[in-house]
């Protein structure tokens, strides 16, 4: 028969196995965890500087479209909306004499 001894050796090696196999894990989880979150924000960044090259190029001659899923989206920068045409400034100029 086992005696006290063993038993609190035998208990103790299993306690001490199963924290380094639970500590493992929940590092392994926080690193796939990271590494996922890193993807979808590099995924984001990559999204918005390929609107926002779109939209230098465009120079403010015509719209952006996106289109996600199979649905589109046509985007106009304000500043384009903003900016005033040449034939507004020519008639709103004040004329010098």
């Amino acid at each position: 028969m086992l005696n006290k001894q063993e038993i609190i050796k035998t208990i103790a090696i299993i306690w001490i196995l199963g924290s380094i196999l639970y500590i493992g894990y929940d590092t392994w989880n926080d690193y796939k965890i990271r590494g996922i979150q890193q993807a979808y924000q590099a995924g984001i960044d990559d999204s918005m500087k390929q609107i926002f090259d779109k939209n230098k190029e465009s120079q403010c001659k015509q719209p952006i479209e996106i289109s996600f899923q199979g649905n589109k989206l046509n985007i106009i920068d304000i500043a384009c909306l903003q900016q005033p045409k040449e034939t507004e400034q020519n008639k709103t100029a004040p004329v010098k004499k």
